[in-house]
């Protein structure tokens, strides 16, 4: 029988994994909220976690949580689908393989449902977490760079060509469109560990709009946005995890 490389998990469960491997709550973002009326409600529940994570542990899943507990570099994926559902992943990796933790939509935004842990190859995690987020098409369009100095007030230049159209209404006309969903994909090292790493690394949106589709926007000076297909944004994560790796060796 060949090795089991996926395992699907209730927020209680994980976290007791989790805690198993020195960790005191779920990274980000996943999300666990008890519903045990009492102390004693919670613990029985967690008894019964712990016996159901047990049941399945085995080499793999080690490998799994202690990659997402300590990975050299890791990425985390948040955002809102088309039905205003929040999208939870994170991803990590160690010198050879690849972890993806998708936390299914809960009962309401506060509360995530079962999550669904994958161990993979290392150059496959970009892909793996691609095919978490929702589909959707690349976008059909170029948009040209923008400089921030550009999405200034207009400064009023007296002589222009007709028809002439300033970087800043350009840019937004593109970005001002209706979208279904939107979200934020951030790599960061693996010495940020737990918590939110927004801020400590690299970052780049999808956003899909309507009646045209997906875009990958790095928000450095040009602003860019390019067709952000499924290998677009896996190449993408690939490259930002490879150059976490590198800082990490570096410093």
């Amino acid at each position: 029988m060949s090795p089991r490389t996926r395992w699907r998990l209730s927020p209680l469960e994980l976290l007791v994994a989790y805690q198993h491997m020195g960790r005191d709550r779920l990274p980000f973002p996943l999300s666990f909220r008890g519903d045990a009326q009492t102390m004693q409600e919670f613990a029985e529940m967690r008894r019964t976690a712990a016996q159901s994570v047990l049941a399945q542990f085995d080499d793999n899943l080690h490998r799994v949580l202690a990659v997402l507990a300590e990975p050299v570099a890791q990425v985390i994926a948040c955002g809102l689908d088309d039905g205003q559902q929040l999208i939870r992943v994170r991803g990590g990796v160690d010198r050879t393989i690849g972890t993806v933790a998708e936390q299914f939509p809960g009962p309401d935004r506060e509360a995530g449902g079962d999550v669904l842990l994958s161990l993979c190859r290392r150059e496959h995690l970009g892909s793996r977490i691609a095919d978490a987020l929702p589909t959707a098409p690349p976008g059909a369009k170029r948009p040209p760079p923008v400089h921030r100095s550009d999405l200034a007030e207009d400064g009023g230049a007296v002589l222009r060509s007709a028809g002439y159209v300033s970087p800043r209404s350009e840019a937004l006309r593109f970005y001002r469109r209706p979208h279904t969903g939107t979200g934020e994909v951030t790599v960061a090292d693996g010495t940020w560990i737990d918590g939110r790493v927004a801020g400590k690394g690299e970052m780049f949106r999808w956003i899909d709009f309507v009646d045209d589709g997906r875009y990958l926007v790095r928000g450095e000076d040009p602003i860019t946005a390019v067709p952000g297909s499924p290998e677009a944004l896996a190449q993408q994560i690939a490259t930002m995890v490879d150059a976490a790796e590198r800082s990490l060796t570096l410093g």
